[in-house]
C-alpha cells in the first residue's frame, strides 16, 4: 500500500509511503487507494478535517511517475488518465470537511496539484520544501487540475509564471505567493497543525481558498479586467517566444489552454485542460 488512512482525535490522516521508494510518486496505483479512502470519506462530516501528509523525509509528493507518462502513445489515453486524474482530485476537493495539505518537503507536478485541490496547505520552515509543476520541463504542462486551480490560487500573473517557467518557490515565496496559508515548524508541527484546525473551525480563516489572497494595486486593476487580463496573456506569449525562440510548444499551449479555463467553470475548465 502507497496510502494509508487512519482518525486520531477526530481528524482523518490520509499518509503517503511509497513502499520500497526514497520518494512518494502520483503512479496510478496509488491514485486508486486515494481514490478508494476518498469514496469512503464522502459522506462523513463528522470529521473535524481531513490532513494529507507523507511519512517520506523531506518529500511530499515528487510528482507522477515519468514511466507511465512515456508509455501514452495515444491521444485518446491521455484524455482519459488525465480526466481520471482530475476526478479523483475533484472529489478530493468536493470533501464535505476541511482538507489540509501539510508539505514537509518536495511537492511538485501532481504532487502540488493535489495539495491545490485541498481547501487548505500548511507548509513547514523546512529548507527542502520546494513547490511547483514543473511540466513544462518535460515538454507537457499539468493535467490534474494545475491550469485550472493555480492562477485562481494565486493570482493569474504568478500562475502563469509558474506553470510557464516550472519553476518551484521554497516555503517563504510559497507564503508571499498565497500558495501556501501558513509556515510552521519542524519540531512541535502536530502542535502547529492542531492550532491551525482549531482556527479553521473557529472562522479564523476563510474557507474559500481563492479569496484569500487580496490583490493591490496594479495587479489588482489588470488581473479584475478583461483588457487587463489580456495584457498579461500577451505578455506571457512574448516572453515565452523570447525565451524558447517558438522551439518549446508545451509553455505556449499551457497559455493557450489557460486563455480558455480561466473564463469556465470546473467541469468546463478541466476538460479543456484535459483534451
Amino acid at each position: 500500500m502507497s496510502v494509508n488512512y487512519r482518525e486520531q482525535d477526530n481528524t482523518g490522516f490520509i499518509e503517503f509511503d511509497q513502499t520500497d521508494s526514497r520518494v512518494n510518486l502520483l503512479t496510478a496505483a496509488a491514485l486508486q487507494e486515494l481514490d478508494k479512502i476518498l469514496d469512503s470519506l464522502a459522506g462523513k462530516s463528522s470529521l473535524k478535517a481531513v490532513v494529507i501528509v507523507s511519512k517520506k523525509k523531506d518529500i511530499f509528493i515528487a510528482g507522477a511517475d515519468i514511466r507511465e507518462i512515456e508509455g501514452i502513445t495515444r491521444p485518446e489515453e491521455g484524455l482519459q488518465k488525465a480526466k481520471a486524474g482530475q476526478d479523483i482530485l475533484n472529489k478530493l476537493e468536493d470533501l464535505p470537511v476541511p482538507t489540509i495539505a501539510v508539505i514537509d518537503g518536495v511537492a511538485l507536478g501532481g504532487g502540488c496539484e493535489l495539495a491545490l485541490a485541498c481547501q487548505y496547505r500548511l507548509a513547514t520552515f523546512n529548507e527542502k520544501v520546494r513547490i511547483g509543476l514543473p511540466e513544462v520541463n518535460l515538454g507537457i504542462f499539468p493535467a490534474f487540475g494545475g491550469t485550472y486551480r493555480l492562477p485562481r490560487l494565486i493570482g493569474l500573473p504568478e500562475g502563469l509564471n509558474m506553470i510557464l517557467t516550472g519553476k518551484p518557490a521554497d516555503s517563504n515565496k510559497a507564503l508571499r505567493l498565497g500558495l501556501v496559508d501558513r509556515l510552521a515548524p519542524q519540531n512541535g508541527l502536530d502542535h502547529y497543525l492542531n492550532t491551525f484546525i482549531e482556527d479553521i473551525r473557529q472562522g479564523r480563516v476563510t474557507p474559500d481558498k481563492y479569496a484569500r489572497r487580496k490583490p493591490k494595486g496594479l495587479a489588482a486593476i489588470l488581473e479584475g479586467s478583461l483588457p487587463g487580463q489580456w495584457f498579461i496573456f500577451q505578455q506571457s506569449i512574448q516572453s515565452v517566444l523570447k525565451n524558447t525562440k517558438g522551439f518549446y510548444p508545451a509553455p505556449l499551449k499551457a497559455i493557450a489552454v489557460i486563455k480558455k479555463n480561466f473564463y469556465l467553470d470546473r467541469a468546463k475548465g478541466l476538460d479543456v485542460e484535459a483534451r
